[in-house]
């Protein structure tokens, strides 16, 4: 393993890449505000950082949801005990989902761009990228759910129902309104610049 090229690190492993660069926490701490608007609040210990390392391959092949390394208590994500499960208030599993998954990809393009090509993509470009990706995978779930059947009529209520009330969309006219323009609460001023 070579030394980091974005922090100057000695050892760049997964876990490096991935989280504990201050590259990547900047962009985590940034996202990660879209899961608190949600009410998942995160706690980050080494436990978690060490199954960061063991699952991201899997993230990158397909992320199945059933990792056993994190809990969800009460809105909180913490690494599960030896025999703990996998588990999150059925609310927070989407959002969840495509938020850690959506960070760990912008977190890896954003890396490659520097360490490739030496072009530093700035933290609130990557936030732009996670809440684009975020607003085109939910518009992607929402049109898949198309058609005259009363279950994809159904489908599509539970999905508004879910989503509605959240910064992603509005229902104007009967119509969706997608806002792929992030909202201003995710451009904090007191984030620092590394």
């Amino acid at each position: 393993m070579s030394g980091c090229k974005a922090c100057n690190a000695s050892l760049e492993d997964i876990a490096h890449c991935l989280w504990c660069c201050p590259r990547a926490q900047e962009i985590w701490l940034r996202s990660l505000r879209i899961l608190a608007r949600f009410g998942v609040e995160v706690h980050v210990s080494s436990a978690a950082i060490t199954w960061l390392a063991t699952e991201s391959a899997s993230w990158f092949q397909g992320w199945n949801g059933n990792s056993p390394s994190f809990m969800v208590k009460q809105g909180s994500v913490q690494p599960a005990t030896q025999g703990g499960l996998f588990f999150l208030q059925e609310r927070y599993v989407d959002i969840w989902v495509l938020v850690v998954g959506l960070t760990v990809w912008q977190v890896w393009v954003s890396r490659c761009k520097e360490t490739l090509a030496g072009k530093r993509t700035p933290p609130a470009e990557n936030l732009m990228m996670i809440w684009f990706n975020l607003i085109s995978t939910l518009r992607g779930e929402f049109e898949s759910l198309q058609g005259p059947s009363d279950a994809s009529e159904e489908a599509r209520a539970r999905f508004l129902r879910k989503w509605s009330g959240s910064s992603m969309l509005q229902i104007m006219d009967g119509k969706v309104k997608w806002n792929y323009q992030p909202p201003r609460w995710l451009f904090p001023p007191s984030v620092p610049n590394i």
